[in-house]
């Protein structure tokens, strides 16, 4: 469909050559192909003006209705997200958190945003219902959200009433919409009802309407317009019919009444109209292009109908197949005799690569016509040159840069021991996420991702190893007391009324945690004890390396340190957390063609940070490596690192080099594939850009040249 608009562009910019916008007419069988259109002349430099118009579903009225009308049906989180999100709601609710004078700009920018909030309360607690409590955690962490939850519930707390008849709830309606938009839109429904609403439930927002005085939001007043004389259609509504509903069914209604209703911008000068195929031939203008030539959209058939089938249409003389068949073809010829220009286009495919058939107006011609246009379907090419868009003005240029950063030399006085594994895999990453602290939120998925199922793991064993049970030999009790802080901290982020993926990844855990039970008891009785868990390090700790002579501080926090005392010696192990069964050496060393390279330096740094941790002890007595904690029995345990001299010595060396990469600013995006990118969007990892003529499409046109 998008090179059916581009054939459209190019027929325009040979009818331009010779004549005025003004006459010239685009025509169309099909609504849907009006959007790429569109999108094509604009490109062109080109004015349109759609004689179809929009329907009210289709601006932000109508969206307002649905996301409404599905929210209160079912009044979840997700829905309250989705309807917060319309961009007049969020203007009307940005005005609630507007700071009360200038003095106070500073403190609101540094506070985090309502909606990021919102975000944050989808993505790491996943409520579902609104009538469930929200979890402890999430009410004093992100009090903005709940305090959006809220204020939407009182906003729509007059639809949540008894059931009223369809005029009162226009009434309703209308005040709801008020309460947004302001009352100037109301001029064209003054014959609403307007009742009494001290017996609606509810409390008023105030707040201040949104500005509509912007040209730019002519088609969200002419919606506003049209919904109010549906109002006042249906505030007049007979009393046999003006029966009860409930506030959802209502809004529901409504919104299925104004999808139908159409709305129009003012025509602007010089423009080029899109009309629908009914409409053209009672057009005037000298140069006609009409897209979609196809079945099924020319000529329309209705094949089965319950109520009046084709037989019974046509004895009661009302419009039929043939009748349409028959209108269409006198509409084609009447295009085609009272015209200068007449282009018509065939596409071969839909938007989804399925065959599109030709129409059957095609074949309404003498033989030898039908066989000439058959063999220009099967085999003509596009006659006229490909257009120019003000978008493209090449094959590279087509392509959206990357953004540019800027200098963070001398900025980055320390670094996390995570932080080097992220900038030997991209530099570019490394600097959106170390120093930018730019981080995903996903608030669309109703599971925990992979790093929130470790934490879940983490705090219990980290809560474990706080507390006077850590010493614990036994394993059920060892298990049950880890059950215990790991219920408490899912009651605490996620409460009992989380998604049900939630609870299904809680039963995970609640297994691993079973088999980290039996690990430890063994850990125990092979004589090693915890002694810290969360222990840091940092700039306070002066916990550094120095490169070139200068200082670069080191940020840490060790999972689990565990002692032992053998033979009259202390023997120490720094321990890392991990949900995997994967061997450290697995993840911090690859092979490649010149060697075995790191790709993580967490383990080495380990190494590194022993000074600053408080252990004084040969480096020979203190081990690093995982706990790992896996879905499998046989993987869950302790698994030591098992790093020789020569490959420490190469890992200093990595880490020296990542150092002076970073003191430099060399922060380029890495040539290798990325595996799970949080930032593929911002540097088009995985985006096909758009292919502008029959090459860059390997050879697939979907529009047939003009007939």
């Amino acid at each position: 469909m998008l090179d059916q608009g581009s054939a459209v562009a190019e027929v325009i910019a040979e009818f331009r050559q010779h004549r005025g916008n003004d006459r010239i007419t685009v025509g169309v069988t099909d609504e849907s192909q009006v959007g790429p259109i569109e999108l094509e002349l604009r490109g062109c430099n080109a004015v349109t003006h759609r004689n179809l118009g929009w329907t009210v579903s289709r601006t932000a009225i109508g969206r307002l209705f649905d996301l409404t009308s599905i929210h209160l049906q079912r009044p979840t989180w997700q829905s309250l997200a989705a309807l917060a999100r319309h961009a007049d709601v969020s203007a009307w609710l940005n005005q609630h958190f507007s700071p009360p004078s200038p003095a106070d700009q500073q403190r609101r920018e540094t506070d985090s945003h309502w909606l990021t909030q919102l975000d944050q309360l989808l993505a790491e607690h996943f409520p579902v219902r609104m009538s469930d409590p929200l979890p402890s955690r999430a009410m004093t962490e992100l009090p903005k959200a709940c305090e959006i939850g809220k204020l939407i519930t009182r906003w729509l707390a007059p639809f949540a009433t008894k059931e009223l008849s369809i005029s009162e709830w226009c009434a309703v309606v209308e005040k709801w919409l008020s309460s947004i938009y302001g009352f100037g839109w109301q001029s064209t429904s003054d014959d609403l009802p307007m009742r009494d609403q001290d017996d609606v439930s509810g409390d008023d927002v105030e707040l201040p309407s949104v500005d509509l005085s912007d040209p730019a939001r002519v088609r969200t007043k002419a919606a506003l317009e049209a919904t109010g004389r549906v109002l006042a259609r249906f505030g007049a509504l007979n009393e046999a019919l003006d029966v009860p509903v409930r506030g959802a069914a209502a809004v529901e209604m409504l919104s299925a009444r104004l999808a139908e209703v159409r709305v129009q911008e003012p025509r602007k000068p010089d423009s080029i109209d899109i009309l629908g195929w009914l409409d053209l031939a009672l057009d005037d203008a000298h140069a006609l292009v009409v897209n979609g030539l196809n079945h099924p959209y020319v000529p329309q058939a209705v094949t089965s109908d319950p109520f009046l089938p084709g037989s019974l249409r046509a004895r009661l003389r009302i419009a039929d197949n043939d009748r349409r068949y028959a209108r269409d073809v006198y509409a084609m010829h009447l295009m085609i005799s009272t015209r200068e220009k007449v282009r018509f286009i065939v596409g071969r495919t839909a938007i989804d690569r399925t065959p599109t058939p030709p129409s059957r107006l095609l074949a309404a011609a003498e033989q030898g016509d039908i066989a000439r246009r058959l063999r220009h379907l099967l085999g003509g090419k596009r006659s006229t040159d490909p257009v120019s868009h003000q978008w493209d003005r090449g094959p590279d240029q087509s392509k959206l840069p990357i953004p540019s950063l800027p200098a963070a030399s001398g900025s980055i006085t320390s670094l996390s021991v995570t932080a080097f594994r992220d900038y030997l895999i991209c530099p570019y990453r490394f600097y959106l996420r170390h120093v930018l602290k730019l981080r995903p939120l996903d608030d669309v998925s109703s599971e925990m991702a992979a790093n929130q199922f470790g934490n879940l793991i983490h705090i219990a064993l980290e809560n474990f190893g706080k507390s006077a049970s850590r010493h614990e030999d036994d394993p059920l009790r060892i298990e049950r007391q880890l059950l215990e802080h790991l219920h408490q901290y899912v009651s605490e982020q996620y409460s009992h009324s989380a998604s049900a993926s939630v609870a299904v990844q809680v039963a995970q855990a609640e297994r691993r945690i079973k088999h980290v039970a039996a690990a430890q008891a063994r850990r125990i009785a092979d004589g090693w004890r915890i002694d810290k868990v969360e222990a840091s390090v940092g700039p306070q700790q002066n916990a550094k390396i120095v490169v070139d002579g200068e200082d670069m501080y080191i940020r840490g926090r060790f999972d689990r340190i565990d002692v032992r005392i053998r033979d009259g010696k202390k023997y120490w192990a720094i321990l890392d957390y991990k949900t995997h069964g994967v061997a450290p050496e697995k993840k911090h060393l690859r092979k490649t063609d010149k060697g075995v390279e790191w790709i993580d330096l967490q383990l080495p740094l380990y190494r590194m940070m022993i000074p600053y941790l408080g252990i004084d002890a040969d480096p020979a007595h203190v081990s690093v490596g995982y706990f790992n904690i896996s879905e499998k029995e046989v993987e869950t345990g302790v698994n030591e690192a098992n790093f020789d001299a020569q490959l420490l010595i190469q890992a200093e060396k990595v880490i020296h080099d990542c150092v002076r990469g970073i003191r430099q600013g060399d922060f380029r995006p890495s040539e290798e594939r990325v595996e799970y990118d949080d930032y593929g969007m911002i540097l088009q990892t995985g985006i096909n850009s758009r292919g502008r003529n029959s090459a860059a499409m390997a050879g697939i046109d979907n529009a047939s040249g003009g007939l």
